[in-house]
């Protein structure tokens, strides 16, 4: 299950981002002498992997080399009913180095009548590496179970990796540590 969610997070920032560049990309092309530029209450709505996303970024601001997002919140429904919603505080993505850093992402998701909560205070991600970093930890509470990790990534994708923290299963008030 933990790792349903973790690759959920990598999957979210993977299409901010490149939903961002994207649009960053056709920014450049048309207005390729504009040195800086800001977007305010931008949102996309639409299908994407069988399920209808919603993403909200109240502002956007490019300099030079360096975007800045003033928050972000993502919602995404699933055709089953299962619904995840992400908040991030802030976040900045590097265009030279393809690094993009967010702030304070907490969520909530509802998979199968079951609500999991989760708190990471930093996430890195890198492109050339499809590189996903809580580098202050993650924190992941549900129903019965809880994690925690010190730090944790994802690399390409598919190696989890966490240091530190702990497994926590809770059945009928015994909880197990692990």
């Amino acid at each position: 299950m933990w790792i349903v969610i973790v690759l959920f997070i990598i999957l979210v920032v993977n299409s901010l981002l490149r939903d961002v560049n994207l649009n960053v990309e056709i920014i450049k092309m048309s207005l390729s002498d504009t040195p800086e530029i800001r977007l305010e209450n931008i949102r996309f709505e639409r299908d994407m992997f069988g399920s209808q996303w919603k993403i909200t970024i109240p502002s956007l601001e490019k300099r030079k080399e360096t975007i800045r997002i003033s928050s972000i919140d993502v919602y995404r429904e699933f055709s089953n009913g299962d619904i995840w919603e992400i908040r991030g505080i802030n976040g900045e993505y590097v265009e030279s180095s393809e690094i993009a850093m967010f702030n304070e992402v907490s969520g909530s998701m509802l998979m199968d009548d079951r609500v999991y909560d989760f708190y990471a205070p930093s996430v890195l991600w890198e492109k050339s590496g499809d590189l996903v970093v809580f580098l202050k930890g993650i924190v992941i509470n549900g129903e019965f179970s809880s994690i925690s990790a010190d730090k944790a990534k994802v690399e390409a994708g598919n190696l989890i990796t966490i240091e530190g923290g702990e497994i926590i299963w809770n059945f009928i008030s015994y909880d197990t540590r692990i």
